[in-house]
C-alpha cells in the first residue's frame, strides 16, 4: 500500500510541476526526481499499464527538460510494454505523441513525421469526443 501511495503522490507531484508555465531550476530536478519514483514504484506497486503510463511521463518530462534523447527512450520502452502485453491504443497514441515531439526536439522531420502519423492513425479509433478533445489538445502542442 505504502509504495502504491508513492506512485501515486510522485506521479501526481510530476505532472503538476510538468503543467506549470515556468519552473525554478529546482523544479525541473524534483519534476524529474518524482517522475523516476513513479516509475520506480509503480514496477513494485502497480500492473504493466502503470509502467507504460510512468515511461509516458518520463518521456514528457524529458521533453520538456530539453534531454529529447531520453525522452525518445522512455516513449519507446512505453511501447514495447504495451506490445508485450496486450493493446492500449489510447496510450500508444500518446506515446507516440510523445515522441513526436521528441523527435521535433532533436530536429528529425522523418521521426517527427512517422511518429505524427502513427498518433493520428491510431487517434482515427477513438469513439469518446472528450478523448478526441484531449488527443486535439496534445497534438496541437507537438504540432505547432
Amino acid at each position: 500500500a505504502c509504495d502504491r501511495a508513492i506512485a501515486v503522490t510522485s506521479n501526481n507531484l510530476a505532472n503538476n510541476l510538468l503543467e506549470l508555465a515556468t519552473r525554478t531550476p529546482e523544479q525541473d530536478a524534483l519534476m524529474l526526481a518524482a517522475a523516476e519514483a513513479a516509475r520506480e514504484f509503480w514496477l513494485k506497486a502497480g500492473n504493466w499499464e502503470n509502467e507504460e503510463r510512468a515511461e509516458y511521463l518520463l518521456a514528457l518530462v524529458n521533453h520538456k527538460l530539453g534531454k529529447h534523447d531520453a525522452a525518445l527512450a522512455h516513449a519507446g520502452r512505453g511501447l514495447e510494454v504495451i506490445a508485450a502485453n496486450g493493446e492500449e491504443v489510447v496510450d500508444e497514441a500518446f506515446l507516440n505523441l510523445a515522441a513526436a515531439a521528441a523527435y521535433q526536439g532533436k530536429g528529425d522531420k522523418a521521426g517527427y513525421a512517422k511518429s505524427l502519423a502513427r498518433a493520428d492513425e491510431l487517434a482515427q479509433g477513438f469513439a469518446d469526443q472528450g478523448l478526441k478533445d484531449w488527443f486535439a489538445g496534445e497534438r496541437a502542442k507537438v504540432a505547432k
